[in-house]
C-alpha cells in the first residue's frame, strides 16, 4: 500500500513539473520494491522529458525485462530509439508493442521510423494504419500528406487534408498545408481562399500571413503584398546594447561563443530544425549552467525588443494591419543558438505562433571577406518555402 501511495505522489509531482522531487520519490520507492514497473516508467519519463535518452532508454529495457508484455513501454522505448537514430532497434520495439496492442501511436511511430528510414512505401502503410485507429491524429495525416506531395500526388494529398479538416475544423496547421499544396498545384486563388478560413479561425497565426503574402504575390497583387509586408517598417535593424556588467560588446560576444561551442549541447540532423549542415541548441538548456550569462542575453533582446516595439508605434501603419491586431497583451522571450560549418544555412522557414523574431549574429568566420559568393552569411526576407512552384 505504501508503494502505490509513493507511485500516485510522484506522478502528481511529474503532472506539476516537479522532476527532481518526483525523481527521488521512485529512487527511494524502488529500495522497497526493485522490481516495481511503475517506478521504473515513471523514472524513464522523466529522463525522456529531460533529456536524457540513453537512461530513459536504459530504464524503459529494464522494466520490460521484469514484465514483457507492455505495450506502452515498447512504444516509449521504440519512440526514444527512433529519435536516437536505433531505426531498426526502434522497428523491433515498436512491432512489439503493435503485437502486445495495435494502436495508432505505435502505428504512426512506426510510420516515422521508416520515413526516417527512407523507406516511404511501408511509411505510408503504417500512416494509413495509425488513420484507421483514429482518422483525427494530425501527425499521421501530416506525414503522410508529405509522402504524397514527395511523389507529386498533390490532389490526393488535397483530399486527405481536406478530409481531415471536415473532422477537425480549427486546426490551423492543416489550413497551412492545404493552402501551401494549393501553392505548389500552382492554384494561388484557392490558396487564399483556404487561407482565409485559416486566419479567420486563428486571426493571429504568423504562417497564415507569410502564405498569404505568397499567394497575393503569385496572383500579382503588388498592393496587397506592399500593404501586408512593408519592409521598410517591419524590417528593423537594432544595434545591441552591450551588458554592463562586460567591458564591451566583443568581450561580451567572446564570451557567448565560447559558452554555446564548449558548454551547450548541441543537436544535429533533427526534423525539428531548419538548419543545414550545423548544430541547434534547442529551445531550453542554453543557459542551464549559467544563469548569468543568460539574463544578461535575455536583457540585450529584450532592450531590442522595446525599441522594436518604439519605432513600430511611431510607423504609419493602421490599426488593422496584422502586425497590430496580432500583437499579445502578454509574451514571453524564447532564445536558441545555431553553430553552422562550412556552407551552413537556415531552410527558408517560419515560427507560426511567433509575433516577431530576430537574429543576432555571436561570430562570424575568420575567412568571410574572402567568401566565393558576396551574398555569403545574408539573411532573406520574403522568399517562399522551397518546393512551392513559385513563379514570382
Amino acid at each position: 500500500m505504501k508503494i502505490d501511495k509513493l507511485i500516485t505522489e510522484a506522478m502528481d509531482q511529474c503532472k506539476y513539473g516537479q522532476f527532481d522531487q518526483a525523481r527521488n520519490i521512485c529512487s527511494r520507492a524502488l529500495k522497497l520494491a526493485p522490481a516495481n514497473v511503475a517506478l521504473l516508467n515513471i523514472l524513464a519519463d522523466i529522463e525522456s522529458l529531460q533529456g536524457n535518452p540513453d537512461n530513459a532508454m536504459a530504464l524503459y529495457k529494464r522494466s520490460l525485462v521484469i514484465k514483457p508484455k507492455q505495450a506502452i513501454t515498447c512504444l516509449k522505448l521504440g519512440t526514444e530509439q527512433r529519435k536516437d537514430g536505433e531505426l531498426e532497434a526502434a522497428t523491433q520495439s515498436l512491432l512489439a508493442a503493435l503485437k502486445i496492442q495495435p494502436s495508432y501511436r505505435a502505428n504512426r511511430e512506426l510510420g516515422l521510423t521508416y520515413v526516417d528510414a527512407e523507406n516511404f512505401r511501408e511509411a505510408e502503410a503504417y500512416f494509413r494504419a495509425a488513420l484507421s485507429h483514429k482518422p483525427s491524429c494530425w501527425l499521421s495525416v501530416s506525414e503522410l500528406g508529405d509522402l504524397l506531395v514527395k511523389r507529386n500526388s498533390l490532389n490526393e494529398a488535397a483530399t486527405l487534408i481536406e478530409a481531415y479538416i471536415g473532422i477537425e475544423k480549427s486546426n490551423p496547421h492543416a489550413y497551412a498545408q492545404l493552402t501551401k499544396i494549393h501553392l505548389m498545384n500552382s492554384n494561388p486563388k484557392a490558396a487564399l481562399e483556404i487561407n482565409a478560413e485559416n486566419l479567420r479561425i486563428e486571426p493571429a497565426y504568423t504562417r497564415g500571413f507569410a502564405l498569404k503574402y505568397l499567394a497575393l504575390s503569385e496572383l500579382g497583387d503588388g498592393t496587397g503584398t506592399k500593404y501586408l509586408y512593408d519592409y521598410e517598417t517591419l524590417v528593423q535593424r537594432i544595434s545591441a546594447k552591450c551588458p554592463p556588467s562586460f567591458h564591451d560588446i566583443k568581450d561580451f560576444n567572446s564570451e557567448l561563443a565560447n559558452h554555446i561551442i564548449n558548454n551547450v549541447q548541441l543537436h544535429s540532423n533533427s526534423k525539428a530544425y531548419t538548419t543545414v549542415k550545423g548544430s541547434h541548441s534547442g529551445f531550453d538548456g542554453l543557459f542551464i549552467n549559467n544563469k548569468q550569462l543568460g539574463d544578461a542575453v535575455h536583457n540585450m533582446v529584450q532592450d531590442a525588443v522595446d525599441k522594436y516595439i518604439s519605432n513600430l508605434s511611431l510607423a504609419s501603419l493602421d490599426s488593422d494591419h496584422p502586425i497590430n491586431t496580432s500583437k499579445p497583451s502578454e509574451y514571453r522571450i524564447l532564445i536558441w543558438a545555431v553553430v553552422t560549418g562550412r556552407g551552413g544555412h537556415e531552410m527558408p522557414h517560419i515560427h507560426p505562433k511567433s509575433w516577431i523574431g530576430g537574429s543576432f549574429y555571436v561570430e562570424l568566420p575568420d575567412d568571410f571577406d574572402t567568401q566565393p559568393t558576396q551574398n555569403a552569411g545574408w539573411i532573406e526576407f520574403g522568399r517562399g518555402e522551397e518546393g512551392l512552384h513559385q513563379l514570382r
